[in-house]
């Protein structure tokens, strides 16, 4: 039995976290009940308003919602409850004080046709001259290298071309630490090769690139550095670890790297004794590392090998048997938190499994519906002993896409086997 004390601004949380002096609760949107509506409703809208209006009590996260129709209309509406704080931003613990209710949903960035002919979103944050909207935000790094990539030609793109653009792991970072970085005067030999792997990088995090893997771990080792520079007993929070258990990871990690970027580029008083050195030692580290892990020469240095793709089952990924059933086997992977195909890395363990990936890559061929493209890393099956459990996963890895058919009669063409299920008759 688990006593839970609940008050007006939600549950008592500090059993469950220990080790604090004050009682914490936690007030929550998604603790409201609502409508789950949204997504069940929009299938059948037959017009942007009529998309918009099931998502105005959308209870849960929130989300960056797309449209487009036949038509030539697109809309974009950030969908999720947003309260109106009293005097505080919802970051840290305040004392006991509530909510002037819930931003209206009128006033939730929207938008209808730009004048640039798309949307782009990705994880970023949303643009707003409205209400405020909070300060936990990722990087923007992903969206402006989408901008960038749509910025090279007005036309001509076509499904291949979006399902390519989609697998893009050009990282904007290093183009922004380019010069600083190149810049430096190496005073050790791993520092010294750290610098050379990158003066000729394309700064593509592909698979294939040992660069990339040592960009990488410059990046981690420094984030590390800089948050020890200001909070040398709990820096490890600051770099996206909590503790064990529920709490051992927070998104805090996916957005160092902006916080970096700006760090190294005006190098400002108050860090470290000397700028230049603390990149120079984060550079050998990088060198360092690589070679402990991973073996002596730059070519076992991949980015792929060091830091492979590991889909796991959530339950059974660990089962000292089941395991092998369940769970797919290491794959080279490239690209990293701020790449337009994303696959987070951890400061605290940068050659870990990747945390976060875009696992689902769709096309869709608005008006030509039944031209779109799917492909699902991990397969339309959870059962191990399907025919279609993990069998997208190299399609996936080599960026390939499948038919996604979409209208009745393309459905019923493309099926290989259909399960009917009528109430009072027993399964066919």
């Amino acid at each position: 039995v688990e006593e839970v004390h609940v008050t007006p601004r939600g549950p008592i949380l500090t059993p469950v976290l220990g080790g604090f002096e004050h009682r914490i609760s936690l007030r929550a949107v998604w603790l409201d009940p609502l409508p789950l509506r949204g997504f069940l409703d929009a299938p059948r809208a037959r017009s942007w308003e009529e998309f918009r209006a099931p998502f105005a009590a959308w209870p849960v996260l929130p989300l960056n919602v797309l449209y487009a129709d036949e038509t030539g209309t697109l809309g974009y509406q950030l969908i999720g409850q947003l309260p109106v704080r009293n005097g505080h931003h919802g970051t840290i613990p305040v004392p006991a004080v509530d909510w002037a209710g819930c931003v209206p949903f009128a006033e939730m960035p929207h938008a209808v046709n730009p004048a640039e002919g798309y949307f782009a979103t990705a994880n970023n944050r949303p643009a707003s001259d409205g209400p405020f909207l909070g300060v936990d935000f990722v990087d923007g790094y992903r969206t402006a290298t989408i901008r960038e990539e749509l910025a090279t030609r007005e036309t001509g793109w076509t499904l291949t071309d979006c399902t390519d653009l989609q697998r893009n792991v050009r990282s904007k970072p290093w183009a922004e630490l380019r010069d600083t970085v190149m810049s430096l005067a190496p005073t050790t030999a791993d520092a010294t090769l750290a610098l050379e792997l990158l003066r000729d990088w394309d700064s593509h995090v592909t698979a294939k690139s040992a660069a990339a893997a040592v960009f990488e771990l410059f990046v981690a080792d420094l984030s590390c550095r800089i948050a020890q520079a200001k909070a040398p007993k709990e820096w490890t929070s600051a770099v996206g670890g909590l503790g064990k258990g529920m709490f051992a990871h927070s998104l805090f990690t996916d957005r160092r790297v902006g916080h970096l970027v700006n760090l190294v580029r005006t190098q400002p008083a108050g860090w470290f004794p000397d700028w230049p050195t603390a990149l120079l030692e984060s550079l050998a580290a990088a060198v360092k590392s690589l070679r402990d892990t991973r073996g002596p020469s730059p070519e076992w240095w991949t980015w792929g090998d060091a830091r492979p793709l590991h889909l796991r089952h959530p339950l059974l990924g660990k089962h000292w048997l089941l395991n092998r059933l369940f769970n797919a086997d290491p794959l080279p992977c490239g690209g990293d938190q701020n790449t337009i195909s994303q696959a987070g890395v951890r400061p605290l363990a940068p050659l870990a499994p990747t945390h976060n990936m875009a696992n689902l890559r769709t096309v869709f061929a608005v008006g030509d519906w039944d031209a779109s493209r799917v492909v699902l890393a991990g397969g339309q099956s959870g059962n191990p002993l399907s025919p279609n459990f993990l069998d997208q996963l190299p399609l996936w890895h080599r960026g390939d896409t499948v038919p996604f058919p979409w209208t009745p009669d393309a459905v019923l063409r493309a099926s290989k086997h259909c399960l009917r299920l009528l109430p009072g008759e027993p399964e066919a």
